[in-house]
């Protein structure tokens, strides 16, 4: 599993020009690794030519990947914010004011990268690697807590700040409310399947997703129970809303990073697979 064909893809997307280069692979903390690009963003605009953003991205762990893939994910992630959907739950990385502005200006060519860029070496590949929009979101949400139990490590060295910490707290109590699970037998029934925190249903429920509903505001959630590499029995759950919108392609679901002042990567929150 790592890259596969070219180490470098580019395109020009409207007033930008964007790039992608292979940086090696990185071993992750469980088992496996994954994939490690470096995303540029440059601007070929008359008002802000030469400005330009980078940082790192990964790939989908144990995965397969090309420099394409990793070329339409971030001009994913810029069509996404330049429609007013980020950031976002571990889909958006942090951008300066400059790009988001281009990235207005010019998202139906980013639109049209998205369409046209990517690769897939065959039709198994495309559907054994596929993470549902579920699956990516409990990621993510595993991601933040991750973030929440390294906080003091992350703020001694420098990596992160307050306000990282403050969005990945955010992130991981919104996916945890108490919530009951009703038995599919007999939904007004009793005992409910589950009923506690949603952080807490992998413990008792198999692998799945579950409709639920909030205790406290009896909202319609849905809770997911799945893998996470972060877990120390291999699982995770989550609760998210019962209305959810189309996943991204699979080819989208890289971990776009930002990048602190002192030029020391330091993870977005709210990044996902």
């Amino acid at each position: 599993m790592g890259l596969v064909g070219a180490r470098e893809s580019h395109a020009v997307t409207g007033d930008l020009h964007l790039w992608v280069r292979y940086d090696g692979e990185e071993r992750l903390s469980v088992s496996g690794a994954r994939t490690r690009f470096r995303w540029t963003a440059e601007s070929i605009d008359g008002d802000t030519s030469g400005s330009s953003a980078s940082g790192p991205m990964y790939g989908p762990p144990n995965t397969d990947v090309t420099s394409a893939d990793a070329l339409q994910a971030i001009a994913w992630s810029l069509a996404k914010v330049a429609e007013g959907q980020g950031p976002s739950l571990g889909m958006i990385g942090d951008y300066p004011d400059w790009l988001i502005d281009i990235a207005h200006r010019n998202v139906e060519e980013l639109r049209t990268t998205v369409a046209v860029t990517g690769s897939v070496a065959t039709a198994d590949r495309e559907s054994a690697n596929d993470v549902s929009g579920l699956e990516a979101d409990l990621l993510a949400v595993e991601v933040a807590r991750e973030v929440m139990r390294r906080a003091p490590d992350i703020l001694a060295a420098d990596i992160g700040h307050a306000a990282d910490i403050a969005v990945a707290h955010d992130v991981a109590e919104l996916a945890d409310p108490e919530v009951v699970i009703p038995h599919p037998r007999d939904p007004l029934g009793t005992p409910p399947r589950y009923e506690g925190r949603a952080a807490e249903a992998h413990l008792r429920l198999e692998p799945g997703v579950y409709p639920a509903r909030n205790t406290q505001d009896a909202s319609e959630l849905v809770v997911v129970v799945g893998t996470s590499p972060f877990s120390d029995n291999g699982l995770a759950s989550a609760a998210f809303p019962a209305a959810r919108q189309d996943p991204p392609p699979r080819r989208a679901r890289f971990m776009p990073m930002e990048q602190s002042p002192n030029g020391v990567d330091r993870p977005d929150p709210g990044i996902v697979l």
